[in-house]
């Protein structure tokens, strides 16, 4: 079975939570915590960097202080280690709420956004590919917010799975629009390349400051299964 496990980790957490996940960070990800003026984003950095280490390290069986990362030109992170060995990962944060996805031997990106104002006015002529424009501006005007987050999710996904940024044109392929099933439509210049990947919405719901979350993970290959999980910092 090829799965996908996709853990939630909600950022908000006690002061035994930050103080232990402070415990486990590297020297420079302790000084990148030290640069926030807010204490808030501080705290929340912490736990998503904390939370990373505790869930990598369950997985590969290994001390969660010890793990080393590296990121692309592009800045994509991965494992320091054997690649044949390691699994490849990918983050993505929204207010209060970070989600991980990993998967086997498999490019795997992820992708959350809020909706809300900010998702729902993007300039669609620059975020947007013609044949994705043209379907947002045949939906209803109280389906557009939502349908708007979603579809970024889509790109933003496989953007990132790509590990290639946002240098990665945005109008070098085409995804499905919400309510339709997630889908590479076409890539461009290779049209076969679409054909190679999978799309899978993710039901996020709220979060505890009320936002609500769209999310899709982007992986190479089909037949995939999802587990969804929830971090929980272990106890002693």
């Amino acid at each position: 079975m090829r799965e996908i496990l996709i853990w939630r980790v909600d950022l908000v957490g006690s002061d035994q939570v930050l103080r232990r996940c402070w415990e486990m960070l590297a020297p420079d990800e302790r000084a990148r915590a030290d640069r926030f003026h807010s204490p808030r984003e501080r705290a929340q950095f912490i736990v998503a960097r904390g939370a990373l280490r505790s869930i990598l390290g369950d997985y590969l069986g290994a001390s969660p202080r010890r793990l080393e990362f590296r990121r692309s030109p592009f800045g994509k992170p991965s494992l320091v280690g054997p690649s044949n060995l390691l699994p490849d990962f990918n983050v993505s944060r929204a207010s209060d709420v970070m989600v991980c996805a990993i998967a086997e031997r498999a490019r795997v990106g992820i992708d959350i956004e809020t909706v809300g104002r900010t998702a729902g006015e993007r300039d669609e002529s620059a975020y947007f590919s013609p044949v994705e424009r043209d379907s947002l501006g045949r939906l209803a005007p109280d389906r557009r917010a939502e349908a708007i987050a979603v579809c970024w999710t889509r790109k933003e996904a496989f953007i990132k799975a790509h590990g290639e940024g946002l240098s990665f044109p945005l109008d070098a392929f085409d995804v499905s629009v919400h309510p339709d099933p997630p889908r590479v439509l076409a890539t461009r210049p290779d049209r076969d390349e679409a054909a190679r990947w999978s799309l899978y919405d993710l039901a996020m719901g709220s979060s505890a400051g009320a936002a609500t979350f769209v999310g899709t993970v982007a992986v190479e290959g089909q037949g995939w299964t999802i587990t969804r999980l929830e971090w929980r910092f272990p106890r002693d």
